[in-house]
This record gives C-alpha cells, structure tokens and sequence, in this order.
C-alpha cells in the first residue's frame, strides 16, 4: 500500500527552474535547496584585512551595510536579495526603509531597488531587512515587503534593457485582511513572506502576530495564510485557524505539493500546529501538532519556562516526506527542538499524540510521524536544537542546522545520526547542498564546506568581516553568499 501511495505524490513543478536558475526560497517548489550543477567551489578567499581576495568574481556593497538578510534568489540573470538602506547615507541618519535589491549576475552592480517604508514600532523593527526570498515565474516577480504588502512586479523591461521593473498589482494584507503584523524579528529567507505557487494561484503568509507583551492577540480573527490569483492579487480563500491560540508570530512560509493527484498547501502556523489544506479551496485536509499535549501554553516566561513552540522556517519535501523543525525567535534562545518527517498522504488530526491541552496526550493511531530527531549522548553539539533553518535532502541523507549551531547529518529513511558539526556560531540559514558538498553560513561570518557522506569530513571553512543570516545558494556556476551589506560571487573571474 505504501508503495502505491507513493507512485501518486510528487512535486508540482509550477515554477520549472532553468539549470542556472534559483528562482525562488529553496530553489523549487519542494523548497529542498539542493543544486542539480557540478563544480561547486571549495577554494575561495574572502576580502578581509587578513588576506586579498582570492577566486571571487565580483563582491557588491548592498546598500548601507546594515541588515541584508533575504534571498538570494537567482534567475534571468539578475540577483534579488533583501536589505535595507540605513547608513547608507552619512548625511541622512533618519534614512531607513526595507529594500529589494535587484543586481547584475554577469558583475554585481545594482540595476534597480524597490523601496518599501519603515511602518511605526511594533509592527516594524528600525533598520530590518526585508527577509523573505522573492519569487520569479517568467517575466514575473511576487515578494512579500516590511509591510505586509504582496507585491507583483513585471520584470519585461529589465529584462529588454528598456527600463526599471513594473508594478503589475499591490495588495496590502493589513488594510484589506486586518491583519496585525510585529516586527520582522526573525532573519532569512526561510522566514517571513516566501511566497509559493500552483498554477494561477499564489500563497503567502500575512504575518498576523501576537502584540508586543508576546501574549495579547491582537487580531485573532484574522487569517495567517492568504491565496490570491497570481495575475491580479485578488483573493481566493484565507485561514485563521490558529485563533486565539497564537503564541507567537506567522513566521514560516508555505510548501506546495501534489498528494494522490490533490494539490495541498503545507504551512506551519503561529500555534505551533503544522496545517495543510486544499490548494484550490482552503478546505483543511490533515493537521500536525509539534508539541507534547503537556506542554505548558505560556511563551512568555523565557527560554527555559516555555516548552510550547512552532516551526518557523519552511517545510521540505523529498521522496513522498515531509521534514520540519521546531523553533521560535532568537530572542527566546537556543533550547531543545526536535525534527520531524512526516507522511503527507494522511488525512484529520496527524499529531504524535491525542487529548487537549494540558492533559497529557496518548499516542495518535492516526499519527503521520515517520520518524523524530531530537539527538542524544552527552555533546551538546549532537542534540537537536530549536531551529530556523529549513533541512536539505540529497543522496538518502537529510541534513539540518539549528541555533545553536549544529549541523546534522541523519538517515533520511530513519532519522538515525550519522554526524554532527558544530559551527561554534547561530546558523540563522539553510545548509546548501550542491556537487557532493553542503554548505553551511554561521553569524560568525564563515561558511563551513563538508563533504555530503555518512562520515564526517571537514572541507573547509571561509570566513568573512560580516555575519551571515541568509542561505547561501549555487547557481549558474557561481556560489552566491550573502552577509549583512556584502554579497559575493564566489567563482574564478572570467
């Protein structure tokens, strides 16, 4: 039965990437960032006072050098990543709006940028980047700004030479959908607004949060996942399944797959449930919740008081599974987290465990559970950790960082621990994996290269004058890395 099951679930190619291409959060639409290309590099020097560069093709100023944190995202030969532009004008101190910068693959300068306004404390965080990672389909661009607004952009001028990208539609989730955004606390593309899509229809998260005291909801009715008609912004069904049962904000963004011929949109949620629902309806089809029934609700009373968390970056999907990890905002720290894979092709309640809050759950018959990570032995570096990485899947291994700065290797079919390595920094990214190699960037500002194998192997570590919060990606023979105000191409120059 399962085999049969899984000959009817693959991934919806909605958005084909061109080998050269990474056009959107996870380069495609299973979100499993995992380059087809050969030749990644491992041999490069980064510009630092300790050494001249060496085998990097070109490194760009993004901006003020404040905060760059989203994308990047590769496609059409230009460059999207999310910055912003304080400090970039020494005469202007009061200067500070989220960006989306658009640069030249073939020599990194910087062709266009959309400025979107800082919006009032809380609902915006001074200096921010704009996180997220964009979307390309063609001559098409859908991304997710500061405020909450989706944005359609026509790339054919830029594309022709004949001018700056177009404003196709704009839709203002705060206005239209009274959602009550907080500020983007949380970095990387994984986070904040990626949109995804199927079809004519595109899904993003609305941001909706808890107020400021970290446990009024503001604005409980309103949805936390929005799908609208990609060529027009107009809506076609909302969720606000969550409720009053907020603890925190509407960080991850959604996955799109195909189960036995039906379209499902997987989102991880600000209750720490992980929903799916019907691409083309909104009909919920299967719910996952990651927390023990016993886990205390309050996220207010620290690291070490709140047990209850949620899944902030994006799922992935890989080989009829569905992998995710559990986390929550830097701020409340580093504490255990635990990695799921899943089976997708279930229906209703698909937690490990049954019963309400507090009660103590038994365990669910229903369960969609394959297998759970949390780590083990002594070493701090072996446990699994909370996490704002998505995992990477490749070659019967699944590899998955975590903020304390781990690097897992696991058993993609049994969730069993073959390494892992600490990066001694927070990976704030997703591992890359591209040629045999993953590639890990740590807010240390160095990007560690292992060797994609069952055993262990250290290839070589590069650091850098600036953190690391994005994920690095390999496309078109270039391995781009993008740290706060710098994004560099490392490849030999031409």
């Amino acid at each position: 039965m399962m085999r049969a099951a899984r000959a009817f679930l693959w991934v919806l190619i909605t958005v084909p990437a061109l080998a050269a291409d990474w056009p959107m959060g996870g380069r495609g639409p299973d979100r499993n960032p995992v380059s087809p290309e050969r030749n990644a590099p491992t041999d490069w020097q980064f510009p630092t006072e300790r050494g001249k560069p060496r085998n990097i093709r070109w490194a760009t100023r993004i901006e003020g050098g404040y905060y760059a944190s989203g994308g990047p995202i590769v496609a059409g030969g230009f460059v999207w990543v999310g910055t912003t532009d304080r400090l970039s004008d020494p005469k202007n101190e009061s200067l500070d709006n989220a960006v989306l910068a658009c640069v030249r693959a073939s020599d990194g300068k910087v062709v266009y940028r959309y400025v979107s306004p800082r919006r009032m404390f809380p609902a915006d965080w001074p200096g921010q980047s704009l996180t997220g990672s964009p979307l390309v389909a063609g001559e098409r661009l859908w991304f997710c700004t500061n405020r909450r607004e989706v944005v359609c952009l026509d790339l054919a001028p830029l594309y022709s030479a004949k001018g700056e990208p177009r404003v196709v539609w704009k839709f203002d989730m705060v206005k239209e959908l009274k959602v009550a955004p907080k500020a983007m606390m949380i970095p990387g593309p994984e986070t904040h607004g990626s949109p995804a899509a199927y079809k004519n229809l595109l899904y993003v998260p609305t941001g909706n949060a808890v107020d400021a005291d970290g446990k009024t909801v503001t604005a409980p009715d309103a949805p936390s996942l929005v799908c609208l008609e990609k060529d027009t912004g107009k809506v076609v069904w909302s969720d606000a399944s969550p409720g009053k049962d907020m603890m925190c904000d509407h960080f991850a963004s959604p996955l799109v797959v195909e189960v036995g011929g039906k379209a499902q949109v997987i989102h991880p949620q600000a209750d720490g449930w992980v929903r799916s629902f019907d691409a083309r309806t909104g009909k919920l089809i299967w719910k996952f919740d990651t927390n023990p029934k016993s886990a205390p609700l309050d996220f207010t009373g620290g690291a070490e008081a709140s047990e209850r968390n949620a899944v902030v970056a994006t799922p992935v999907f890989a080989n009829g599974r569905v992998f995710f990890a559990t986390g929550r905002a830097p701020e409340w720290g580093a504490g255990p987290g635990r990695l799921f894979c899943i089976d997708p092709t279930k229906t209703g309640d698909v937690s490990p465990e049954l019963g309400e809050r507090p009660k103590p759950g038994q365990p669910n018959p229903n369960s969609a559970v394959v297998w759970t990570f949390t780590g083990g032995g002594w070493r701090e570096t072996d446990r699994m950790h909370l996490s704002l990485s998505s995992v990477a899947v490749h070659d019967g291994l699944v590899l998955a960082a975590d903020r304390h700065g781990s690097v897992h290797c696991l058993d993609e079919k049994t969730g069993k621990r073959y390494w892992s390595h600490n990066t001694r920094a927070s990976v704030y990214g997703s591992p890359l994996v591209a040629d045999g190699k993953v590639y890990v960037g740590s807010d240390a500002g160095e990007v560690h290269v292992l060797e994609l194998a069952k055993v262990k192997k250290v290839i070589a570590r590069h650091g850098c004058d600036k953190v690391i919060e994005s994920s690095p990606v390999f496309a078109g023979g270039v391995l781009y890395v993008l740290t706060r105000g710098n994004l560099y191409a490392v490849a030999p120059k031409r």
